[in-house]
């Protein structure tokens, strides 16, 4: 197959947008597993690591 006629023309995907206010806080990364896991999840994750590492 030839692909000599195939043109790409590049895009500006630049992010041009500022943050403001809280989104520009940097959180600790259990935070943002917080933010969408429900605790008991969370807690499950726990166990099961604890029980895989002894």
């Amino acid at each position: 197959m030839r692909n000599a006629n195939i043109h790409v023309i590049p895009i500006d995907a630049t992010f041009k947008e500022t943050a403001s206010g809280s989104s520009c806080v940097l959180r600790e990364p259990v935070e943002y597993f917080r933010q969408y896991f429900h605790l008991t999840l969370l807690n499950h994750i726990v166990e099961q690591s604890h029980v895989y590492a002894a």
